[in-house]
């Protein structure tokens, strides 16, 4: 397991909010640790940091001047239209435009 990858991919990982003690967030942070671990070069895309927050992938936030989640999550979907041709692939941990991948972490 790990090492380097036949292709390394620039995967982003768009997420609302990024904090520590959420369970989507930990989702989040877990996976991409993972696939930091296996080489690829990954990028969690937010709109707001709470605290301090630990991971080897690049964090990015992205303000949004909004008042709902909805709001906020459009908002993430905004900056993910621009900023999609600097990745080969986008997994989202909130429902938005412009994914390659949803991650739907609610129980079943």
């Amino acid at each position: 397991m790990g090492g380097a990858p036949e292709h390394v991919m620039r995967i982003c990982c768009a997420i609302s909010a990024l904090f520590m003690n959420g369970g989507l967030q930990r989702d989040c942070l877990n996976i991409s640790e993972r696939l930091v671990g296996r080489g690829h070069s990954v990028t969690i895309l937010t709109t707001r940091q709470v605290g301090h927050v630990e991971s080897s992938a690049t964090i990015k936030v992205h303000p949004a001047r909004v008042l709902s989640n909805p709001g906020t999550e459009f908002a993430l979907g905004k900056t993910l239209l621009t900023a999609r041709r600097d990745f080969d692939c986008v997994v989202g941990f909130n429902k938005m435009a412009g994914l390659d991948i949803y991650y739907a972490g609610d129980p079943p």
